[in-house]
């Protein structure tokens, strides 16, 4: 029989470790250095990043993790899943179920709890519970350079304004995700900005573009493990995305060419972006740019799904946290 897993929230140490180093041997390509897991996502609820750990030879003093989960909280309506994996080892005993029920146990009064299922898994997750889904993600992954050879018509945009995101009023923002992504979370917002803006040290930039007053889109992007990651990418059209996106790859390029960042040399001037396929418009924006697909998700609901212009996602923001 195997042992009894005990499942609690973790420390930020844990969590820096666990969550970061696990999904880089599961080859999710997490963010670089995971810095945006100690300076964003654990920050937004640390009581709901969880452990799952068993004792070592039956003595409860030595606890071994065996399964790790989030489920980050936002206000009081919703919840996204992530970062569900259970050790190698310790697969098929059991234990990932159970850490997996307690997350969900820890969010029964949000009506709202999301998460991007990698397809062979979905069948777990509608036993689960996770019987409504939005859209399957595609994360279409391609050069930086081509980016910036095909898109260079469109550094600028006539009558209209491409700056830094953090320079535009941030209620604005706050307007664009509750628009596109369905959720109120300013604290995301703002932190996943303040993450992304004047860190060309490290990579990470944030873009937005802007007309008589009016954020008309935005977008992140930052170094992985062996990539760029973009997200989110919102635009009211694909000009502005296009717009957007030059910018982002325009600014990545020259941070990785700078001697003196800090960003790990296995990080190519490539783009990844995960993108809803339900929105025409940006599967033939990426298919323009010759980024194919190389890792699906099927974003999936427990309760109500959150209601969303999917016209104006090019790229979500997170599959981590959403």
């Amino acid at each position: 029989m195997a042992p009894t897993v005990s499942i609690r929230s973790c420390t930020a140490e844990e969590a820096a470790d666990y969550f970061y180093k696990w999904p880089v041997s599961e080859e999710w390509n997490p963010g670089n250095q995971g810095h945006d897991l100690n300076q964003v996502y654990y920050n937004l609820d640390p009581e709901s990043f969880f452990v799952g750990t068993i004792a070592e030879d039956g003595n409860p003093d030595k606890q071994t993790v065996v399964a790790i989960v989030s489920v980050v909280r936002y206000g009081k309506e919703s919840a996204f899943v992530g970062f569900y994996i259970v050790a190698p080892e310790h697969r098929g005993k059991g234990y990932g179920l159970a850490v997996f029920q307690h997350a969900l146990n820890h969010v029964e009064d949000r009506p709202c709890v999301g998460l991007d299922a990698v397809m062979e898994q979905v069948h777990n997750y509608e036993k689960s519970g996770f019987t409504i889904s939005s859209w399957e993600n595609e994360r279409r992954t391609g050069s930086a350079d081509v980016i910036l050879e095909r898109l260079s018509s469109f550094e600028t945009l006539e009558g209209k304004k491409v700056m830094n995101a953090c320079d535009v009023p941030i209620e604005e923002l706050y307007r664009l995700e509750e628009k596109y992504n369905g959720w109120n979370r300013p604290v995301f917002v703002s932190e996943w900005i303040k993450f992304h803006s004047n860190n060309a040290k490290y990579g990470r930039f944030s873009v937005a573009v802007m007309e008589e007053g009016k954020v008309l889109g935005y977008g992140c992007v930052r170094p992985a493990i062996t990539s760029f990651r973009v997200g989110p990418l919102f635009a009211q059209s694909p000009d502005v995305a296009k717009a957007i996106l030059y910018k982002l790859a325009k600014l990545a390029t020259e941070a990785l060419a700078q001697p003196d960042n800090d960003i790990t040399p296995s990080v190519k001037n490539v783009f990844d972006i995960d993108i809803p396929i339900v929105n025409p418009q940006a599967v033939a924006l990426f298919d323009e740019l010759d980024m194919p697909n190389t890792f699906t998700t099927l974003r999936m609901w427990k309760g109500r799904k959150p209601e969303v212009d999917t016209e104006g996602i090019f790229g979500i923001a997170t599959v981590e946290v959403g």
